[in-house]
């Protein structure tokens, strides 16, 4: 008796078929594993933006007097 050896490849999260490809299959899946990994993607980039701005904050306040930017540019991060 032989074995069937043909193995019927079912699609992962990232391989999801929808009605669109690409970043909109992306922006508009309703599948929560994608949802979870936009929702982490989002979370580190607004994070690392957050470290940035406070590294440049903290490196400009190490002297007084004007050292990396401007005060109008100070005020706004």
């Amino acid at each position: 008796m032989a074995e069937n050896t043909e193995h019927k490849h079912e699609p992962n999260y990232l391989e999801y078929r929808s009605k669109h490809k690409g970043l909109m299959g992306w922006l508009t899946s309703t599948d929560h594993k994608r949802i979870g990994l936009m929702y982490f993607y989002g979370m580190m980039t607004f994070f690392l933006s957050g470290v940035v701005m406070g590294i440049l904050m903290k490196l400009e306040l190490i002297s007084p007097g004007e050292q990396l930017m401007g005060a109008q540019t100070y005020n706004a991060l």
